[in-house]
């Protein structure tokens, strides 16, 4: 039961986890971060994006299978080349 309600609370909202993928993905576009540029880490991302761990821990992990960031186990996640000259968001 608690699972369906918690999905009512979600319906017509994008989820979090998308919002600070979708900020995060505008950041590079605007040159934030250029390419090759290495991260800040999920926390310091976190307070910059009034979000949780885990929402950029998820929001990194989408954009990396995008090919937009190159993620690296155990070493923060750095912007892909050329990924500033994507348009989608």
């Amino acid at each position: 039961m608690r699972k369906a309600g918690a999905a009512m609370r979600c319906a017509g909202k994008i989820r979090l986890p998308l919002k600070v993928r979708d900020m995060l993905f505008r950041d590079i576009l605007n040159g934030v971060w250029q390419s090759d540029n290495i991260l800040p880490g999920t926390a310091e991302l976190a307070k910059r994006y009034h979000a949780g761990f885990c929402s950029v821990a998820e929001a990194v992990r989408m954009l990396g299978e995008e090919g937009i960031i190159i993620r690296h186990s155990g070493r923060r996640a750095r912007v892909a080349g050329g990924a500033h000259r994507c348009r989608q968001v």
